[in-house]
């Protein structure tokens, strides 16, 4: 008897968790099915803030993604907890390749909190010279028009806050396998 409650107990846990899995994917590709919008009239001017912490692996190619972004106003505010953190270096080696684009540093600053990226997002904020903000962590990467799809959805009047998909590739060994597993379902799904 305790075995049969435990097995229907298992089915309906299977089932609720195939339905929302299935609700997430419906909102996907609802998301991805949505035509693009036009572009306004004025492309406001961003602020990229970029928190960084260590070397990830490919920090270097993913920052120069940024650089590369196809957007006529925009700088990237970079943001260290500590001036000994050699993502710093990365950082600004890449920025030194890309004279054109405005390159800020934000080294250390005082603590708003107890969560290190929040503290290190606070800092990066004081430098940045936009109304307009895009948060993105150090190991995105992003294609050239990135920017302009985004603000594009954000200037639709019904827009309050715009947000862009995640997905996880190239994962190394079966830790990257199970990390992109998990943004490529549950964390899009969330997202969407």
């Amino acid at each position: 008897m305790m075995i049969e409650w435990i097995l229907v107990a298992l089915v309906a846990l299977i089932a609720v968790g195939l339905g929302l899995s299935l609700l997430m994917l419906a909102a996907q590709w609802r998301q991805l099915a949505a035509p693009a919008p036009a572009a306004p009239a004025a492309w406001p001017a961003v602020s990229i803030l970029k928190p960084l912490k260590g070397v990830d692996a490919d920090l270097e190619q993913n920052l120069e993604s940024f650089f590369a972004l196809d957007y006529p106003a925009f700088e990237l505010v970079f943001g260290v907890g500590d001036a000994d953190d050699p993502a710093l270096e990365v950082a600004r080696r890449t920025a030194a390749r890309h004279p054109r684009v405005t390159a800020r540093f934000a080294v250390g600053g005082p603590d708003v909190g107890y969560n290190p990226k929040v503290n290190n997002l606070a800092n990066i904020l004081r430098c940045a010279r936009h109304d307009l903000l895009l948060i993105s962590d150090s190991n995105v990467a992003v294609d050239r028009s990135m920017l302009r799809r985004l603000v594009a959805r954000l200037e639709d009047a019904d827009a309050g806050l715009a947000t862009s998909f995640i997905r996880g590739t190239g994962g190394r060994g079966p830790g990257g396998a199970l990390e992109s597993l998990q943004l490529n379902t549950f964390v899009m799904g969330g997202v969407a």
